[in-house]
Order: C-alpha cells, then structure tokens, then sequence
C-alpha cells in the first residue's frame, strides 16, 4: 500500500501477504491501518515530519491475528484507541491499539461480514453482511 500527497508518493506500508482489502487514516496523523485477504490488520506508524522529496517507509508496529480468512474492512474509533475488524470468517474482533489486545472476538453475524464502522460516539459499532446490517 501507498500514501500519496497529490501526485507524490510519501509513505510505503510493505507487510502484507496477500491483496489489501482496506486502508483507513485515524485522527492521529501518523497513525494507519490496513486489512487484507492474508487474514490479518496492521497498525502503521508514519514519521511525525516528512523529510522533503523522500518516501518514507512507513513502520509496522502490530500485526492483528486472529481471523481464520480475509479481514474485508476495518474501522478505527475516534479516540484511535481501538480498532474494529471483520472478516469472511463470519466474525468480528476488537483490538486495542497501544497493544493489540484482542479486546473482544463477536459472532452472531450469521454470514460473511463486510463492513464496519463505530458510531460517532464510539458507543456502537455497526456490521454489514449481504443479508443486513447489525447494530452491536
């Protein structure tokens, strides 16, 4: 994956094994993730200050185990201390992100879940499969 300035590459996330899926920024500009089909989510951390015309490659500071097939989404909560991933395997897994504790592992989905996303307070977080949505 790639964060691009305009036209201008700035930052190279290398890590991932298979396609990635998703990329989301967090409120904390040095601060990203990653999902893809190997299964798992990564936390990115970026220089704080970009050197002028060098790309920088971005380090991978928490890889996030724990799906058994492709992570499709991932959200990151306001605070950016927490992220929310889905997966093919029909489940949803919370992380902390200081860490990477596996906060909460949810089923219950009943199929493949697609997308997710916390509620603008952080209170909920709202799951998306083919058949519906959930509201957690």
């Amino acid at each position: 994956a790639m964060v691009w300035d305009g036209r201008t590459c700035v930052a190279v996330l290398r890590g991932h094994l298979k396609a990635v899926r998703k990329f989301r920024f967090s409120k904390l500009e040095f601060l990203l993730a990653t999902c893809s089909d190997d299964g798992t989510a990564k936390l990115w951390r970026l220089a704080e200050k970009r050197k002028i015309l060098s790309v920088e490659e971005a380090e991978c500071y928490l890889t996030l185990k724990g799906h058994t097939g492709p992570v499709h989404d991932l959200a990151i909560d306001k605070d950016a201390s927490a992220v929310a991933t889905v997966s093919s395997d029909k489940t949803i897994q919370m992380w902390r992100t200081p860490d990477g504790h596996n906060l909460r592992k949810l089923t219950g989905q009943g199929s493949e879940v697609l997308s997710v996303a916390f509620s603008p307070s952080g209170s909920f977080i709202a799951t998306g499969s083919r058949s519906g949505f959930k509201l957690w």
